[in-house]
């Protein structure tokens, strides 16, 4: 916008209202052929702005115009700046210690661990594992795998048998027992 344009919006609304107040012609065509000018009925305009205030102080408004009063009491409501999601609170008796996988075998789920073979020698049983990105790894009884601090128990001829704790829905502690096996049983 160019200064020429600005000055004139400025103009307009400092006179506008100015102008508006001092103008006693009818604004506009409607007016005239109406029959509604001032002049038309013999009213002058100062007469006419006296009949309205008059009329105004006079007539009663309605009730509805009024609202009741009712303060607001924010007791009883929800705050609305706090969150919905409650945290959860931590079952007492049960502290669950946080380890970083020290391993790549502990940072995949067992259901991901594909058992490629089982190898007993005299008193030292192996399994080897494959990862989903297919490396292999050798596993002992008492190796570390899967997300829920699992440990290789045993090592038997056609499966390998892991021991996971978890927290069931109660908040109790409790082992679950997790097969995988060397051959994939079809269904």
């Amino acid at each position: 916008m160019n200064y020429l344009t600005i000055a004139l919006w400025i103009c307009l609304f400092v006179c506008g209202p100015v102008l508006a107040e001092n103008s006693t012609e009818p604004v506009g065509n409607d007016a005239v052929e109406s029959g509604d000018a001032p002049g038309d009925t013999g009213e002058s305009t100062a007469d006419m702005t006296a009949n309205a205030s008059e009329h105004n102080a006079t007539s009663e408004l309605p009730a509805w115009i009024f609202p009741a009063y009712s303060p607001y009491v924010s007791k009883d409501k929800i705050d609305p700046f706090v969150s919905f999601i409650k945290a959860q609170e931590a079952v007492p008796g049960i502290v669950k210690k946080e380890r970083k996988p020290q391993t790549p075998l502990e940072s995949v789920d067992i259901n991901q661990l594909k058992l490629i073979g089982i190898l007993h020698q005299s008193s030292v049983a192996l399994a080897m594992v494959e990862m989903p990105d297919g490396k292999g790894y050798l596993i002992r009884p008492g190796t570390r795998v899967g997300l829920y601090d699992g440990v290789v128990t045993a090592i038997e001829n056609e499966r390998l048998v892991i021991e996971e704790e978890y927290v069931d829905v109660f908040g109790e502690a409790k082992k679950r027992t997790a097969y995988l096996r060397l051959r994939q049983e079809k269904e």
